[in-house]
């Protein structure tokens, strides 16, 4: 009986020098970053932390997010349509998945805005 090591290496797989990544590598981050557009967008300023109030209202609704919280003000202009000048500002702004800017966002606002997306929440 051969061994597992004696099959594949008859097979052309060598053991001995694994490779350094699968090889689906390419194709999982590809869906993952088309995942992750589907997502909102949270921008926070450089002075909050990421514990922010909006940040903490999306994870205790169970709502997922890209935390872009490292983003330049360039950056977010490019990303939102914002001009540069409004995008270093002292409050989050929320990009959510069907382009709508929420500037200056506080958990009121994402409240309201959520809730005219047809969202619905017990305690708010």
């Amino acid at each position: 009986m051969r061994s597992a090591y004696s099959k594949l290496s008859m097979s052309g797989i060598d053991l001995r020098d694994p490779p350094k990544a699968p090889l689906f590598t390419q194709a999982v981050r590809f869906e993952l970053s088309e995942t992750m557009n589907e997502l909102p967008a949270v921008y926070l300023p450089e002075t909050e932390s990421n514990e922010n109030a909006v940040t903490k209202f999306l994870e205790n609704h169970g709502i997922a997010y890209r935390d872009r919280s490292g983003a330049t003000a360039e950056e977010i202009a490019q990303e939102t349509g914002i001009p540069e000048s409004e995008a270093s500002g002292q409050s989050p702004i929320v990009k959510w998945t069907d382009g709508t800017v929420l500037k200056s966002c506080d958990t009121d606002r994402l409240i309201r805005f959520l809730r005219e997306q047809g969202y619905e929440f017990e305690d708010s």
